[in-house]
């Protein structure tokens, strides 16, 4: 077992008739996205990671309010408060976010 940051963040997204997921993910399920934080979006070497998305709660019909964490141990220790990052399936953008808080409290690796 090890620790993991979890973020809090607002996620937007994108409409499904404009390229977006066909269903957002539902409260409490499991996504596991590609994430690229915005200051990192030209640098492709080592701004793609994976991520585990859990929303927690819908903020209106395309916003969540959801749980953020890195899958992999050794992601880079680049999201912060007010940090924006996309989200990706493939190369189909999904959604845009922020990391509006952060909970350092421990998590088991699943």
């Amino acid at each position: 077992m090890s620790n993991k940051t979890i973020f809090i963040a607002e996620i937007s997204w994108i409409d499904y008739k404009d390229g977006g997921r066909q269903n957002i993910p539902t409260i409490n399920e499991k996504y596991y996205p590609i994430i690229v934080i915005e200051e990192d979006r030209f640098d492709t070497t080592n701004s793609l990671w994976s991520s585990l998305i859990i929303n927690k709660k819908f903020i209106n019909s395309n916003k969540t309010q959801a749980e953020l964490s890195y899958l992999l141990e050794d992601a880079p220790d680049k999201l912060t408060k007010n940090c924006k990052f996309k989200l990706y399936e493939g190369s189909k953008l999904v959604a845009n976010g922020v990391v509006v808080d952060v909970n350092t409290n421990n998590i088991k690796n699943f």
